[in-house]
């Protein structure tokens, strides 16, 4: 073998020595990121489970406490549904009469009126009436977030 023919072969297996210890590292670095990845979520796991009482009786009142907070996020979620079905009505109901409906109606009462309940307010304006229903589903949702946040806790 000649000198030019042995110092190619020199430079090519440092190329290749190079290039194993470049993904050598890479691996290194990969794994030492799981390892870190698998350390935090092991952190997060026991703060969760730190979070669940020890003993049997306030363990029993957490989860009684954590089925009332998804019983109310259950009846808020029911709620909105049905309001955004009234309010798709709403809509095609303000698209064919933009000032009066005969199918919606909000009323104010005064109960404090002795044996009857008497109107104190009313509107049948249904663009108003969709507004009013907005705002309650908007009030819904953010206490929907915030029971979640509650539950997941």
């Amino acid at each position: 073998m000649t000198e030019k023919n042995k110092s190619t072969l020199q430079v090519a297996k440092g190329a290749t020595n190079a290039q194993g210890a470049k993904k050598e590292e890479a691996a290194k670095n990969n794994e030492k990121k799981s390892l870190d990845q698998l350390q935090k979520e092991n952190e997060e796991l026991k703060k969760q489970l730190s979070a669940i009482p020890a003993d049997l009786e306030t363990k029993i009142q957490y989860f009684n406490h954590k089925k009332e907070l998804i019983r109310k996020l259950t009846t808020l979620t029911d709620n909105k549904e049905e309001l955004n079905k009234h309010l798709e009505n709403l809509s095609e109901i303000a698209a064919e009469n933009d000032f009066i409906n005969d199918r919606y109606k909000i009323y104010i009462k005064d109960n404090n009126a002795g044996y009857r309940n008497e109107d104190i307010f009313s509107i049948k304006n249904p663009d108003i009436i969709g507004d009013v229903l907005t705002f309650i589903i908007k009030r819904i949702e953010d206490k929907e977030g915030k029971l979640r946040k509650e539950i997941e806790a």
